[in-house]
């Protein structure tokens, strides 16, 4: 799959969403980088949008760690505040949909809505299967360069550079990250973060894939300086509008 058809189905996931999204753009004093799909790694923060520890109060929680039943089908997941769970870590939660049924649509594939919330804090392996990483930060970009710190130094490899001042661009580059399983790097558009020259340098990376045209094209010359000699910028007319909706 070509990088841009990434992006742009991304966007279409992202416009198609009207619960849940305004994660994206809270304020934080830690925040934690999550894998949500195959290919979709999200920004999350601490505070979570919901009543208590993940739950909406719209719908009820699963009888058991399953998501069995006619037309029922597992939608995505995401992760509640720390401290939700005992020792403050974090609880996983799924939506598990049913077509046609009366309720919300939540993270449920076409034609499904949420009939149940499967919950889990490491109580169940088929919902808490994958090991959740601390990434400490006061800021996007901050946060993002401890998840890529994680990383072993010297790899060599592609960094993806994503813009820190739009939440939903932020998310774009991670999904793409996430896809190729790269380092996922944030900048302001005044500057470039120091993060991003300092991962380049500890990494050996050569190449570099910028998502978005609101990443200035000035910094180019500022990641050769370091050591990028191929530069790939990708989704350029990415429709910033259509996913706020």
């Amino acid at each position: 799959m070509a990088m841009d058809d990434l992006v742009e189905g991304i966007g279409r996931r992202l416009a198609s969403r009207t619960t849940r999204r305004t994660l994206l753009g809270r304020a934080a004093k830690v925040g934690v980088l999550v894998a949500g799909g195959p290919a979709l790694a999200s920004l999350l923060v601490e505070r979570a949008e919901a009543r208590e520890c993940g739950q909406s109060g719209v719908s009820p929680k699963c009888p058991t760690f399953d998501c069995i039943g006619p037309g029922s089908v597992w939608g995505w997941c995401w992760y509640a505040s720390p401290g939700c769970c005992a020792g403050g870590g974090l609880k996983k939660i799924c939506d598990c949909c049913t077509a046609g049924w009366p309720n919300v649509h939540g993270y449920c594939p076409s034609g499904h809505n949420v009939r149940c919330m499967v919950e889990s804090c490491h109580a169940d392996p088929r919902v808490m299967y994958v090991p959740v990483l601390r990434a400490p930060g006061l800021t996007g970009p901050s946060v993002a360069a401890a998840r890529a710190r994680l990383g072993a130094a010297g790899s060599g490899g592609v960094v993806v550079i994503g813009d820190a001042d739009e939440p939903l661009l932020a998310a774009v580059a991670a999904a793409v990250s996430g896809g190729i399983g790269a380092a996922l790097l944030l900048t302001p558009r005044d500057r470039l973060a120091a993060a991003v020259p300092a991962e380049i340098q500890r990494r050996k990376a050569t190449s570099a894939i910028v998502v978005g045209a609101t990443v200035p094209t000035t910094f180019d010359e500022e990641l050769k300086a370091y050591g990028i000699t191929s530069i790939e910028r990708i989704g350029e007319g990415f429709n910033l509008e259509a996913m706020s909706v």
